[in-house]
């Protein structure tokens, strides 16, 4: 049911319920794996601008630069998309191998490709430090929460709220 009673709107919250668990059940997954994906997408949209570099100072024959590159780019991009998988971390690994590798034909792709492998291990790095501290957090938040059922049971109700008929005054006589 929605919030004005016509039904077209959002149902409202349950009591008691914490509005930020919804979002983290929507935005789950792994911040690292998110990290790695987002580099190798980066790093798509920067080799097509290496392609038209290289394309530009004529470091080969059109048909080949075109082909190379965009080879490359859909290799990225691939690489983004399947960086989840069992494995998709070492393909992102090798990919970056290979934008540093780049630099042959574009010698600035060395210190682009390398900034880039920079941001891919920070990432990786950084993604499991903070999947660590959201599991952690989340275990530290469960126990608590289990903690407070039990407490809010012993005083009345499984709310906390007292009963009729019971008299916390009466128990300290």
């Amino acid at each position: 049911m929605s919030t004005d009673g016509t039904g077209t709107g959002p149902a409202p919250a349950a009591a008691g319920a914490d509005p930020t668990a919804a979002q983290g059940a929507r935005g789950g997954g792994s911040v690292r794996i998110r990290f790695a994906a987002m580099v190798l997408a980066l790093e798509a949209c920067v080799a097509g601008f290496a392609t038209l570099v290289a394309f530009g100072l004529r470091v080969a024959e059109p048909r080949v630069v075109w082909t190379l590159g965009g080879a490359f780019v859909a290799s990225l991009v691939i690489g983004a998309g399947v960086v989840r998988r069992p494995g998709g971390v070492v393909v992102g690994s090798v990919l970056q191998v290979a934008v540093v590798a780049s630099g042959i034909a574009v010698p600035m792709m060395y210190v682009v490709g390398g900034l880039f492998a920079g941001m891919w291990l920070l990432g990786l790095r950084l993604g499991a430090r903070i999947d660590r501290e959201r599991a952690e957090r989340e275990v530290a938040e469960a126990a608590a929460a289990a903690g407070a059922g039990e407490a809010a049971e012993g005083a009345g109700g499984p709310d906390g709220v007292g009963r009729p008929g019971d008299d916390p005054s009466a128990a300290a006589q």
